[in-house]
Protein backbone atom coordinates (compact mmCIF):
# COMPACT_ATOMS: atom_id res chain seq x y z
CA UNK A 1 0.00 0.00 0.00
CA UNK A 2 1.52 3.45 -1.36
CA UNK A 3 0.37 6.47 1.25
CA UNK A 4 0.68 10.04 -0.75
CA UNK A 5 1.70 12.74 1.74
CA UNK A 6 1.19 16.36 0.86
CA UNK A 7 2.81 18.87 2.33
CA UNK A 8 1.47 22.71 1.60
CA UNK A 9 4.25 25.06 1.95
CA UNK A 10 3.33 28.85 2.60
CA UNK A 11 0.22 28.02 4.39
CA UNK A 12 1.68 30.88 6.83
CA UNK A 13 2.22 33.54 4.27
CA UNK A 14 0.08 36.42 4.76
CA UNK A 15 -2.87 37.22 1.94
CA UNK A 16 -2.53 40.50 0.11
CA UNK A 17 -5.79 42.01 0.75
CA UNK A 18 -6.04 40.72 4.53
CA UNK A 19 -4.64 42.31 7.90
CA UNK A 20 -4.46 41.50 11.32
CA UNK A 21 -5.00 44.85 13.90
CA UNK A 22 -3.23 45.90 17.19
CA UNK A 23 -4.55 48.63 19.13
CA UNK A 24 -2.46 50.49 21.84
CA UNK A 25 -3.75 52.82 24.00
CA UNK A 26 -2.55 56.28 25.07
CA UNK A 27 -2.85 57.38 28.52
CA UNK A 28 -2.61 60.99 29.66
CA UNK A 29 0.46 61.34 31.46
CA UNK A 30 -0.37 64.74 33.35
CA UNK A 31 -3.00 66.91 34.74
CA UNK A 32 -6.79 66.07 36.14
CA UNK A 33 -7.20 63.50 33.66
CA UNK A 34 -4.39 61.54 34.13
CA UNK A 35 -4.21 58.35 33.67
CA UNK A 36 -7.24 58.41 31.34
CA UNK A 37 -7.20 57.42 27.57
CA UNK A 38 -5.93 59.84 25.52
CA UNK A 39 -5.83 58.31 22.00
CA UNK A 40 -5.15 55.18 20.92
CA UNK A 41 -2.50 54.11 18.07
CA UNK A 42 -3.51 51.08 15.77
CA UNK A 43 -1.25 48.87 13.55
CA UNK A 44 -2.54 47.12 10.88
CA UNK A 45 -0.33 44.18 10.08
CA UNK A 46 -0.66 43.40 6.65
CA UNK A 47 1.63 41.57 3.39
CA UNK A 48 3.10 45.02 2.70
CA UNK A 49 3.91 45.81 6.09
CA UNK A 50 3.11 47.14 9.52
CA UNK A 51 0.91 50.57 8.83
CA UNK A 52 -0.01 52.78 11.95
CA UNK A 53 -2.54 55.31 12.62
CA UNK A 54 -3.79 57.36 15.44
CA UNK A 55 -7.31 57.83 16.61
CA UNK A 56 -8.32 60.16 18.91
CA UNK A 57 -10.92 58.91 21.75
CA UNK A 58 -13.68 60.99 19.82
CA UNK A 59 -14.75 58.01 17.25
CA UNK A 60 -16.97 55.11 18.21
CA UNK A 61 -14.85 52.08 18.55
CA UNK A 62 -17.19 50.04 19.67
CA UNK A 63 -18.88 50.74 16.45
CA UNK A 64 -15.95 50.36 14.65
CA UNK A 65 -14.42 47.13 16.94
CA UNK A 66 -18.17 45.85 15.90
CA UNK A 67 -17.60 45.40 11.82
CA UNK A 68 -14.78 43.05 13.09
CA UNK A 69 -15.57 41.34 15.52
CA UNK A 70 -19.45 40.74 17.75
CA UNK A 71 -20.65 43.42 19.80
CA UNK A 72 -20.41 41.81 23.35
CA UNK A 73 -16.33 41.39 22.33
CA UNK A 74 -15.54 44.53 20.79
CA UNK A 75 -17.65 46.43 24.17
CA UNK A 76 -14.93 44.30 26.15
CA UNK A 77 -12.06 45.62 23.60
CA UNK A 78 -12.84 48.68 24.55
CA UNK A 79 -12.60 47.85 28.22
CA UNK A 80 -9.27 46.78 27.65
CA UNK A 81 -8.13 49.88 26.21
CA UNK A 82 -9.58 52.01 28.40
CA UNK A 83 -8.11 50.12 31.37
CA UNK A 84 -4.18 50.93 29.36
CA UNK A 85 -4.06 47.79 28.01
CA UNK A 86 -2.77 46.81 24.80
CA UNK A 87 -5.34 44.54 22.52
CA UNK A 88 -4.79 42.36 19.59
CA UNK A 89 -7.84 41.36 17.28
CA UNK A 90 -7.96 37.79 16.79
CA UNK A 91 -8.02 36.63 12.87
CA UNK A 92 -7.23 38.59 9.66
CA UNK A 93 -9.82 40.91 8.20
CA UNK A 94 -10.48 41.93 4.77
CA UNK A 95 -8.62 45.61 3.73
CA UNK A 96 -11.59 47.11 2.90
CA UNK A 97 -12.88 46.67 6.49
CA UNK A 98 -10.72 49.18 7.78
CA UNK A 99 -12.43 52.50 5.42
CA UNK A 100 -13.44 54.72 7.48
CA UNK A 101 -12.70 52.99 10.89
CA UNK A 102 -10.09 53.56 13.47
CA UNK A 103 -8.34 56.31 11.70
CA UNK A 104 -7.75 55.01 8.88
CA UNK A 105 -8.86 57.21 5.21
CA UNK A 106 -12.28 56.53 4.26
CA UNK A 107 -11.63 55.78 0.76
CA UNK A 108 -8.89 54.65 -1.31
CA UNK A 109 -5.64 53.84 -0.14
CA UNK A 110 -7.07 51.11 2.12
CA UNK A 111 -8.71 48.44 -0.63
CA UNK A 112 -5.65 47.81 -3.01
CA UNK A 113 -3.82 46.25 0.51
CA UNK A 114 -1.64 49.17 1.33
CA UNK A 115 -2.44 51.92 3.67
CA UNK A 116 -1.59 54.97 2.74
Amino acid sequence: MVLKVRIRRGSSKRKPRFFTLTAEPKLKVDGPLRGHLDYVVFTADTANGLQMRHADRTGNFIVDFSTLVPEVQAIELVRELYDGRMVKLPGRYRMEQLQGRFGFPASGGVSDGSLK
